[in-house]
């Protein structure tokens, strides 16, 4: 979270507010960043340049002002995961003991967030199992990559 000063004439007040920021990269970005999708080309490479011209000229001020208003608006909506709280407690017991330094407390708050962020992206207000362990599978290759 940053905070952002607004100067009124006679008085300024501190803000808190959050930035999304959406990082496109061929590569590993020099920008930090709280996760990673590694996208795997299935396709041959042929005409691999064209497509990504095509691409980026559609990365416009339009389209990115949509993902950002769709992430907002990802993040305002009623949630719950309470038929899976025990199991989600579980899984994270289950992490730290086999491996203590495999997982912190706060990545596992970002893996709330974007299982709760999947979810909702699959118009659900609730978080099953199934999401879930997609949710785990996708950390898991992450951390192995």
């Amino acid at each position: 979270h940053q905070k952002v000063e607004y100067d009124f004439t006679y008085h300024k007040i501190e803000f808190a507010s959050i930035v999304n920021v959406l990082v496109v990269s061929e590569g590993r970005s020099c920008l930090p960043c709280d996760f990673r999708v590694h996208l795997n080309a299935t396709d041959d490479f042929s005409g691999y340049e064209s497509r990504v011209d095509g691409i980026m000229s559609q990365l416009n001020g339009l389209f990115a002002n949509s993902v950002r208003s769709y992430i907002t608006n990802m993040r305002l909506q009623n949630f719950a995961m309470t038929d899976v709280a025990a199991d989600i407690e579980n899984d994270f017991v289950e992490i730290r003991r086999s491996n203590p330094d495999s997982m912190t407390g706060d990545e596992f708050s970002d893996l709330l967030v974007v299982a709760r962020l999947f979810a909702l992206s699959e118009c659900a207000t609730k978080l099953n199992i199934t999401m879930w362990n997609a949710i785990k599978s996708w950390r898991l290759g992450e951390s192995n990559r």
